[in-house]
């Protein structure tokens, strides 16, 4: 006769092989359960091809080749081409501005939508604020604000970067801020990281 010991191991392994949910069964369970959470979440938070395209892009640069040629033939100084970076003003009224505020706090996945990349013509800015009365022109300069991150390049880096954003930088901030008001409602702070043209050396 089989001992009671004996008998109490036969009755939990009939028991094991029973119950369908044993301890590696709750494992995957669980695993698969958190997994359909976490893909849920992240489709909630997927943001539309629309809604996307409501935001500025983030590199948009003018033509180097067109800003040559139609460049007037005055002077070398007018064919000039200027990289710089824009950094959005905070704006909570704005339901775009809360988008990118969205977008942009979501660094794993997301590069900043407020910090954007621009090539500029600035012949093409000239005229453009030639064509602005002063308070206008005034109205679009944006100042330097709080900024919490580096958003640009030390002008150290460039020759000439100092005298550039002396003598273009008001210009090509105004240039900017005139695209961003009239496309998205929108104010920026824009500084000049380095120019280039025909007749310069590399930057």
């Amino acid at each position: 006769m089989e001992s009671d010991v004996t008998m109490q191991v036969k009755r939990v392994d009939r028991k094991r092989k029973m119950n369908p949910f044993s301890k590696a069964s709750w494992t995957v369970f669980l695993i698969v359960l958190v997994a359909i959470v976490v893909v849920e979440q992240s489709a909630a938070e997927i943001i539309e091809l629309d809604e996307y395209y409501r935001m500025p892009q983030i590199y948009d640069y003018d033509d180097y080749d067109r800003c040559v040629a139609e460049a007037p033939h005055a002077g070398a100084e007018d064919a000039v081409y200027c990289v710089a970076r824009t950094v959005i003003k905070p704006d909570q009224e704005s339901s775009l501005w809360r988008l990118i505020e969205h977008v942009t706090n979501d660094t794993r996945r997301n590069f900043r939508h407020d910090h954007l990349d621009r090539g500029f013509c600035v012949e093409r800015c000239r005229q453009l604020v030639d064509s602005l009365d002063r308070d206008t022109a005034d109205e679009l300069f944006m100042p330097k604000f709080d900024i919490p991150f580096p958003y640009i390049i030390n002008a150290d880096a460039f020759t000439n970067a100092s005298g550039d954003r002396e003598r273009y930088g008001r210009l090509i901030n105004i240039c900017m801020n005139y695209a961003l008001r009239r496309q998205y409602n929108l104010s920026a702070y824009t500084e000049i990281e380095y120019c280039t043209g025909p007749q310069r050396s590399a930057p």
